[in-house]
């Protein structure tokens, strides 16, 4: 797997934090309809999920944005060793 240096980011965070993003959608829709009921699917309700996923996707890409190529948090990237 490869990852994004530190404080940059790649094509696959975004892939990512979108499949998280509509994953969490579908949590709140589901998690709203075992909780009361039928759901009524209003405009405000579409919001709801609407700003939770994005959220969510916007705390994926921040998180990966301060990891380095490690997976290390708010660490720089290693220095390589040159050997003589």
């Amino acid at each position: 797997m490869v990852r994004s240096k530190f404080l940059r980011l790649n094509g696959r965070d975004f892939i990512r934090g979108a499949i998280y993003a509509v994953l969490s959608g579908v949590v709140v829709f589901a998690a709203k309809e075992f909780q009361a009921g039928p759901v009524e699917l209003n405009l405000a309700f579409l919001v709801l999920v609407g700003k939770f996923a994005l959220s969510t996707f916007i705390a994926y890409v921040a998180g990966n944005l301060f990891q380095n190529s490690k997976g290390e948090f708010i660490t720089t990237e290693p220095k390589k060793v040159v050997k003589r």
